[in-house]
């Protein structure tokens, strides 16, 4: 056994180890003191069986007295009898525990990456290591499964070894002193040929199952991902692809899979039947040291037994605590794999770069004056609420903001701010310079690619700028911490999410919900009529995956329900990224027209807006229009004004679509 093995010293493997020791206390409360407990009961019900053996044998070759047999046997008996309870009762508790094993794992992985930086999680190389870590546990039983096995075994073997070895100097003192050395050397020849024969074999294994998460990942998502999934399905069937998928899946995963366990096996069956070998010579040879020791009446028969179990347990329990040690420095480059991701940098409750938390949305005082997007001012009255819906929307005055007295004062700054993706020198968006007032409804739009999206998940936090700021109230957004940060917003993205909860939980995020914001957020997406048609209304599951009688929603309504999602929670900012691309013109239409209707300021919410959107017809229903071009924002103003700008962008992206509709028409 080297001291260096696989890049580590041996004082990193013993760091190591001992890491992911408490890391699986952490993950497994009192579960390796159970397996130490037990280890400590197996290891001693052997030996109580082999003394009293040897007592009994003692008596019949002594005084034969009955009293003395009939203790013997009776205080062994119930001995082992309440070892074997205890052993028994831990047993039970350790076996529960190694079935929540693989599911506490993943838990606790799941656990750390809702935590992780949003760009990091995304990222190829993260999901490549969390990739690695649960194929590790999964496929071969490695990490933190490895670990707990190779410490069940160490604290067995411990024990017994332990044991043995006081068992050895108690009845092996009336022996020779020229037996001792030998018996030392024979235990010493043997612990190191099993020791490297071991190792050989935990070397082949380990070349073959360090590439398990590779082949887990490939079987997952051609046999348990892409075949069975609906949606997949039907591509499949069109363009005859099933012999595709399965040659894939076999040449990628179960072949060189295959192959690993055969190499595997092939070094187990050789050095498995060499390591029994050297052990039965070594074995044959501590008898009859014993027994000649006998014959010469230096040690009693009925200690013969005893000797030679000690000794040979000895050599057993060495060789294989020599081989799981072995095992324990190979597994611990799935260690450092787990480790690596659970080091990864979490997006902390409060990431300040300046002093104090304030709060994101002060109060403001009776009677202030309120900015419009033009920068003129503008005092608050009834009539200027009255008829703020219709300034916007009908009278060309689409940059007028009119506020209630319940509205809070503040604006989004975007501060010279350009971005490029990790691991691409690619500007996606370069020195934006965009101010966003409170309650205005403000339409982002652009052709593919012109980086829309990404400046809506860097006003979301998902990412930092590469340069520049995004500033709320004048101060930066990452000043805030995350939680408070998170609850200005009501996001609805192109990618979003529904889960296989109940219809008011997908819409509320939670399980105790106000069931009356629910339907009312549903109402306000457009989704009345379905939630009446529902035989268990807001409790009715969605998808059929784990409910029998689980609804299947249309393109169309998942994506109503997440807007409705959006507007349960209500944050200060809505944003929608493309949230009605399912959506024909005229549920688009209906559903545009009741969001201004209850954001609007005669609402008394005056909610801040930002849509985007690649049919411009939305951008009627807003106050301005930010127009982005291959990272730039080249164009801001209300809808009449940047319409009528000859050959602008946002002209041409309109007579596009009207072109597009009338000729469809014709």
């Amino acid at each position: 056994m080297s001291w260096n093995k696989n890049g580590r010293t041996l004082k990193e493997d013993m760091k190591l180890i001992h890491r992911g020791l408490r890391e699986f206390n952490r993950i497994l409360p009192g579960q390796l003191q159970y397996v130490a407990g037990r280890s400590l009961l197996g290891a001693v019900c052997p030996y109580v069986a082999v003394i009293a053996m040897a007592g009994i044998l003692g008596e019949l070759t002594g005084d034969r007295c009955l009293e003395k047999l009939f203790l013997y046997v009776a205080v062994s008996v119930a001995i082992v009898f309440l070892l074997t309870l205890a052993k028994s009762i831990l047993e039970a508790r350790i076996s529960v525990g190694y079935s929540d094993l693989f599911a506490a794992h993943e838990i606790h992985l799941t656990d750390k990456a809702y935590g992780l930086v949003y760009e990091l999680l995304e990222g190829e190389e993260v999901r490549n290591l969390r990739d690695q870590v649960s194929g590790s546990i999964s496929v071969s039983g490695a990490g933190m499964a490895s670990l707990y096995w190779d410490m069940e075994v160490i604290c067995g073997n411990l024990c017994t070894g332990t044991i043995a070895l006081l068992l050895c100097v108690r009845y092996g003192v009336h022996m020779a002193l020229g037996v001792l050395p030998v018996l030392l050397i024979l235990v010493a020849l043997c612990t190191w040929i099993s020791c490297r024969l071991t190792s050989r074999r935990w070397d082949v294994g380990y070349q073959i199952f360090e590439q398990g998460a590779v082949y887990q990942r490939y079987g997952d998502y051609y046999t348990m991902n892409y075949l069975p999934d609906e949606n997949m399905g039907m591509d499949i069937r069109i363009f005859r692809q099933k012999q595709l998928v399965l040659a894939e899946s076999r040449k990628k995963c179960y072949e060189p899979f295959a192959r690993g366990k055969r190499r595997e096996m092939r070094a187990d069956t050789f050095y498995g039947s060499v390591k029994l070998l050297c052990t039965g010579i070594c074995g044959l040879a501590v008898y009859g040291l014993v027994a000649a020791q006998s014959l010469q009446g230096h040690v009693p028969v009925g200690d013969v037994l005893v000797v030679y179990s000690a000794v040979t347990s000895l050599i057993l329990s060495l060789s294989n605590m020599a081989e799981i040690f072995t095992d324990l420095r190979n597994n611990n480059t799935h260690l450092t794999h787990y480790f690596a991701y659970m080091d990864l940098p979490e997006e902390g409750e409060d990431i300040s770069c300046s002093s104090g938390n304030g709060p994101i949305l002060p109060g403001r005082a009776e009677g202030a004056w309120d900015k419009r997007p033009d920068g003129t001012k503008e005092g608050r009255t009834d009539e200027n609420i009255r008829t703020a819906g219709q300034n916007n929307h009908a009278d060309g005055q689409q940059g007028r903001i009119v506020y209630t007295a319940k509205t809070p004062v503040w604006e989004i700054c975007f501060d010279h701010v350009s971005f490029c993706y990790p691991g691409s020198e690619e500007r996606v968006l370069r020195d934006v310079n965009l101010t966003v007032y409170g309650g205005e409804k403000l339409a982002i739009v652009g052709e593919n690619g012109s980086g829309k999206t990404t400046l809506i998940k860097l006003l979301c936090r998902l990412y930092r700028p590469t340069k520049g700021r995004i500033l709320v109230n004048g101060r930066d957004i990452w000043s805030y911490s995350a939680e408070d940060y998170q609850q200005l917003l009501s996001t609805v993205f192109q990618d979003f999410s529904l889960f296989a909860f109940s219809l008011g939980s997908n819409v509320a995020a939670c399980r105790d919900f106000d069931r009356r914001r629910v339907e009312k957020a549903l109402i306000q997406a457009g989704l009345q009529s379905r939630l009446e048609s529902l035989p268990r209304g807001l409790d009715q599951a969605l998808t059929a995956d784990y409910e029998e009688d689980g609804v299947r929603l249309s393109g169309g309504e998942a994506q109503k329900v997440a807007i409705a999602r959006a507007l349960y929670k209500d944050g200060a900012v809505l944003i929608l990224d493309e949230p009605t691309a399912a959506l024909d013109p005229y549920a688009e239409a209906e559903i545009y027209e009741q969001l201004f209707r209850n954001l609007g300021p005669s609402c008394g919410k005056g909610q801040t807006l930002l849509s985007i959107s690649h049919r411009l017809s939305t951008c009627r229903y807003c106050d301005r229009v930010a127009v982005f071009s291959q990272g730039r924002l080249v164009q801001l103003g209300t809808h009449r004004q940047l319409v009528q700008e000859e050959q602008g962008p946002y002209q041409r992206l309109w007579q596009a679509q009207a072109r597009y509709y009338q000729e469809c028409s014709e």
